[in-house]
């Protein structure tokens, strides 16, 4: 059940001591960083930064942070999904070339969120795949999956992190460029959320729904950004609002913020003419179970439908 390919590398530098990223926990939600992420597209060609909330942890050589640091994690990687990759490959095929690889070797941390988020395992001395020489560029950049093998006994399916740079693009001068054949199952990273089409019901892109749990409104305008309305329950005291708004949860420009609403569904059907643009968040998220075997599930987790190959 133990693949050969990644095992065998990584054990193989079992003895050279892994790499500890040590950091205080200190956080300013005014200050923002930059983490660099680099576009899937035919051509890899470099996209413009992501920011994320200045939000700076602690990560021994075991990777085994507190709920504590994992929810600071979680609150500041809030607007991410973690789709996989091309097995074997550098790279984050998509149909529509949103999905990013996870290749700042100054932050593993967003991969410890996904590996975490998905069911895999992180918490394991080989988390971060040694630097010593060029075996480093037989497996993808920044965080993959491969099999756990000695690495547990828990769990099947672990995430690591490999913090060589390379460049996806072959016409970039960047050297050494990515190899185009590598061992392990790149993580890669999209936008957890999108927005409908302004002043209609729903307008999703394809790969995200509508969010149509008022718990979940609330969180995610959070996340975004948005204020949560005084009256955030929609038609409360006037039925008739049903008909005024999309439904789902939804924003309305109000004084120059963005205010959040959640419009039920309602007896009265869906209006024809209203006001307001939909939040979406993916349609599904990946989970593995024991045996290795991914599933994309709905992110309320009610719905895991696909199956896909184990590493």
């Amino acid at each position: 059940m133990v693949g050969s390919g990644i095992v065998v590398f990584l054990m193989a530098f079992a003895a050279i001591p892994s790499v500890a990223v040590k950091v205080s926990v200190e956080s300013s939600s005014m200050v923002r960083s930059e983490t660099k992420t680099v576009q899937i597209g035919p051509d890899a060609d470099f996209v413009a930064d992501r920011q994320h909330p200045k939000e700076e942890l602690k990560v021994d050589s075991n990777t085994n942070l507190t709920s504590v640091d994992m929810a600071k994690l979680a609150a500041r990687f809030c607007d991410y999904d973690f789709p996989m990759g091309t097995k074997d490959t550098n790279f984050c095929q998509d149909d529509h070339k949103n999905m990013m690889h996870i290749v700042d070797k100054l932050d593993p941390t967003m991969c410890l969120l996904a590996a975490q988020e998905s069911g895999a395992y992180s918490g394991h001395n080989e988390f971060m795949v040694p630097q010593g020489n060029d075996d480093k560029y037989n497996v993808p950049s920044g965080c993959f999956k491969a099999p756990c093998g000695a690495h547990s006994t828990s769990h099947t399916t672990c995430y690591y992190w490999n913090g060589a740079e390379c460049t996806l693009d072959t016409a970039q001068t960047t050297t050494p460029v990515c190899k185009t054949t590598v061992t392990g199952t790149p993580v890669c990273v999209r936008d957890k959320h999108a927005y409908g089409t302004q002043d209609a019901q729903a307008g999703c892109k394809e790969g995200y729904k509508i969010i149509d749990d008022e718990d979940t409104c609330r969180t995610e305008a959070t996340c975004l950004g948005h204020m949560p309305a005084h009256e955030f329950r929609v038609g409360i005291h006037n039925a008739s609002k049903h008909l005024d708004h999309p439904q789902g949860c939804f924003i309305v420009v109000e004084d120059g913020h963005n205010m959040t609403y959640y419009n039920p569904p309602s007896a009265m059907g869906a209006g024809t003419n209203v006001k307001g643009m939909v939040i979406c968040n993916v349609s599904s998220v990946t989970k593995w179970d024991g045996d290795s075997t991914a599933t994309t599930a709905a992110p309320d987790d009610t719905a895991a439908t696909t199956d896909a190959p184990a590493y």
